[in-house]
């Protein structure tokens, strides 16, 4: 700063692939920007400058492109609820499996769901039934792009409406194809392209079985005589989401993380 720079890029020791880099410590204090990079990306700017060249550089936080998930609330929950899961389930250490690992993605996704849907969203007129389209992430996914308030950072938007998200239990499989027709996130920031089995991709899955139970008890909160209020209905189901935890076997398949979501819903109320 003394010498009159604007900012300066930070290069990370060790070599890594990419470019998240974690800084650990303190850092002197300072007032001027700073970027920084693993030490690969920079070989190929001391390349540059060992010319000699004048390298230009321009460091800047698209607020389209990078925003903070720290203030999207959904995204809180949703790494919240990876401590909920994981210490239910073989405290710490009960999700080691493809398969266990997508459902770990999947009740994460859908408790940022039970925790933001409210009451008013069937004021909406296509979403009367709670048949509407529910992204994670929008805030994040925007990214300057709309689109983004329509999927979030998810390939689908979460629905009960398979007009919108056309997921199936036989889409946790590689080599199944994604249904033709319903439109799909186009995000190349996201691991959309990956495959079925990828953890976040099976975890679209398995909460969007969630979210359908949820639904249900969603819509016995309407109609002329609603056998229950929203409130209730949002904690029945904060109440069988953690006891089905509870009874949740380690290392689970989705048809055992279904059973004991069913045993306890059973067990509180037949109906």
């Amino acid at each position: 700063m003394t010498a009159g720079a604007t900012g300066f890029i930070l290069v990370n020791l060790s070599s890594q692939p990419n470019d998240v880099v974690f800084i650990s410590g303190s850092l002197p204090s300072f007032t001027i920007p700073f970027l920084s990079i693993s030490f690969n990306s920079a070989a190929t700017i001391k390349t540059e400058l060992a010319v000699p060249n004048t390298v230009s550089v321009r460091m800047r936080r698209d607020p389209g492109f990078d925003r903070d998930s720290a203030i999207d609330n959904q995204l809180v929950f949703h790494e919240w609820a990876h401590y909920l899961t994981g210490r239910l389930i073989g405290n710490g250490s009960g999700m080691v499996t493809n398969q266990s690992q997508g459902m770990a993605e999947g009740w994460s996704d859908f408790t940022a769901l039970l925790l933001t849907a409210r009451a008013d969203d069937a004021l909406t007129p296509s979403n009367s039934t709670f048949n509407g389209v529910y992204p994670v992430g929008a805030y994040v996914g925007s990214g300057g792009d709309n689109d983004g308030y329509y999927f979030g950072i998810r390939r689908y938007p979460y629905s009960t409406d398979m007009t919108k998200n056309p997921l199936t239990f036989k889409h946790i499989q590689a080599a199944q194809a994604l249904p033709v027709g319903p439109p799909r996130n186009s995000n190349q920031n996201l691991p959309i392209n990956a495959s079925n089995a990828e953890a976040h991709n099976t975890g679209e899955v398995w909460a969007s079985m969630l979210w359908e139970c949820y639904a249900s008890l969603l819509r016995d909160t309407q109609g002329p005589t609603p056998r229950l209020t929203f409130q209730e209905a949002q904690t029945r189901m904060k109440y069988y989401l953690v006891a089905a935890l509870k009874m949740t076997p380690i290392n689970p398949t989705f048809v055992e993380g279904r059973d004991a979501l069913l045993v306890a819903a059973y067990a509180t109320d037949p109906v």
